[in-house]
């Protein structure tokens, strides 16, 4: 997937490979993953602190926990259905998932989200 220069160059990359962004750009990579065809499977809220990845995390106000969602493919759903759906579940995860003023993040780190996803042909 080629992302536009902006959202390549926001993005965090996992020595793996896998990308995450901060908050507006993850809605913005959803956007162009979903235009390119590209169905967003699900992801996870990531705090990164020089190159160290977290997923689980403490609220200021309630338990710790790993924040994720996953959206699968119904039977005999049409691909453009499902991306559309995707993206739409995505978008409100990514809107929904806590903020960084209610999250316990370590000095010097910073609030990712992860994506995954995948084109038609997976």
């Amino acid at each position: 997937m080629n992302f536009p220069r902006e959202l390549e160059n926001a993005a965090f990359r996992s020595e793996n490979g896998e990308y995450a962004w901060q908050r507006q750009e993850a809605l913005a990579a959803v956007c162009v993953l979903a235009a390119s065809g590209h169905a967003v499977l699900g992801g996870e809220v990531w705090l990164v602190r020089d190159g160290e990845i977290w997923a689980g995390f403490s609220l200021t106000s309630g338990p710790s926990g790993v924040y994720a969602w996953a959206t699968d493919r119904l039977s005999k759903e049409p691909w453009p259905t499902y991306v559309s759906r995707a993206c739409a579940e995505a978008q409100a995860a990514i809107r929904a998932a806590p903020h960084e003023a209610e999250v316990a993040v370590p000095p010097n780190a910073n609030m990712y989200f992860n994506l995954t996803w995948a084109g038609a042909h997976k």
